[in-house]
């Protein structure tokens, strides 16, 4: 029987908090699909996670689908919960955490927001991304979830009524939230530490930074698992909106890699698909990995922005077109290695290819993680990111990986 289940809220974040099990020996499994019966992975695997899928909906929503799938873990005898929340307090943070409290009886979620690896940090009860307050960072302008507020009792409050205490503090009342600041590492280690030997240290939330550090120490079967080498040309392809993805297309533009850029409305107009521009697009894409080159797609609006009146509307709708457009160019045969940028669109791909399980193999980059399908329609490796992660460089990073090749060669080199 599993020894965990994670619950996340998008399909990145179910693998870069997955792969900290892997980083830590931990054989893990990633469920694409909240509805699916995930009581046969838990007797296969020591972690499972489970993409709710709940971001973007309703806070009763997604209480009740996050509250369904912890009850059914606790029943089954699970030991450990953890809900991963999205490092810009993105979703219905507030709601899934109570939802993960009910279920589990338990007086107390032990939540650690921090992700110092990504420069996300709390202090004071206030979150900061790259040191400013969330509110006045770029996720302010978050098309489906803008931030106004960077106080995360605050945050919490809009969609629950538990009461949150300071980490250390005593609770007036339970059940309640526990939230913990952390700066560093070292913190997340501390609080992890502490947490776990509590009395009820069972439940707990954060994203990547604090279970890779719970895992540690939690008391679970560690298994060594083999981690693939793997080169080839590669795809990039961004549904992300976020400044930072901008910045990481524009060097490795610079640096030689060959961009592609289509009109966002034209791009989500069912329409576009029966053209002759969709057309020449997905076949000069399948020449590029004939070829042995890697590329770079992202969808753009006037201007380089998208439309004011029609982004919230076009967000939507981006995932799904995305994910047609790899799937159109995966089609021809090639041999490349895609790299998709945004949580929606990653789930939109694996959707649109029928597949319900993938296994998280590696971290490439800090939140920048090799994972594969177990089944769907593609049997290969992909790589998964974030939209506002990594440095300005990564991209231009990874196709330098290892000294194996120079950005002009146009392909990455080997992952190991």
């Amino acid at each position: 029987m599993a020894d965990i289940l994670m619950i996340a809220d998008d399909m990145t974040g179910a693998l870069d908090s997955g792969v900290m099990f892997r980083r830590n020996a931990i054989d893990t499994e990633v469920l694409i699909d909240r509805a699916a019966d995930f009581t046969s992975l838990l007797s296969l695997h020591t972690a499972v996670v489970v993409n709710a899928e709940t971001r973007h909906l309703p806070p009763q929503q997604a209480y009740e689908a996050v509250y369904e799938l912890a009850s059914r873990a606790w029943e089954l005898g699970i030991p450990y919960l953890y809900k991963k929340t999205d490092s810009a307090l993105r979703g219905n943070i507030g709601a899934e955490l109570e939802a993960v409290l009910r279920a589990s009886g338990q007086s107390t979620i032990h939540f650690a927001p921090a992700f110092p690896q990504q420069h996300r940090t709390t202090v004071g009860g206030i979150q900061y991304i790259d040191g400013i307050p969330l509110h006045q960072s770029p996720f302010a302008q978050d098309p489906l979830n803008p931030m106004t507020s960077a106080c995360i009792p605050h945050i919490i409050a809009e969609t629950s009524q538990v009461p949150v205490c300071k980490g250390g503090e005593l609770p007036s009342r339970t059940p309640c939230i526990q939230l913990y600041d952390a700066e560093t590492e070292k913190d997340l280690e501390e609080i992890a530490r502490r947490a776990l030997f509590q009395e009820d240290g069972r439940v707990f939330a954060g994203c990547a930074g604090f279970i890779g550090e719970l895992s540690k120490w939690m008391h679970m079967g560690k298994t060594p698992v083999d981690s693939p080498c793997v080169s080839g040309p590669l795809m990039v392809f961004c549904g992300s909106l976020h400044e930072q993805s901008r910045r990481q297309f524009e060097l490795a533009e610079r640096a030689g890699i060959r961009r592609f850029s289509l009109d966002a409305r034209m791009l989500s107009d069912p329409a576009f698909w029966k053209s002759d521009s969709c057309g020449r697009l997905v076949e000069t894409l399948r020449n590029l990995l004939a070829e042995n080159s890697s590329f770079l797609f992202c969808p753009i609006g006037e201007a380089g922005e998208m439309y004011p009146g029609e982004r919230a509307c076009i967000s939507q709708r981006l995932p799904d077109a995305i994910a047609r457009l790899i799937c159109s160019v995966l089609d021809g045969n090639g041999s490349g290695i895609p790299m998709i940028i945004g949580g929606d669109t990653l789930g939109a791909f694996l959707r649109f290819t029928g597949t319900t399980r993938v296994r998280p193999i590696r971290e490439v980059r800090t939140g920048v993680v090799l994972a594969e399908a177990v089944d769907g329609r593609f049997h290969i490796p992909f790589i998964a990111k974030a939209g506002s992660f990594g440095e300005d460089t990564l991209l231009l990073d990874l196709f330098t990986a290892n000294g194996a090749g120079k950005p002009s060669d146009k392909r990455i080199a080997a992952l190991s």
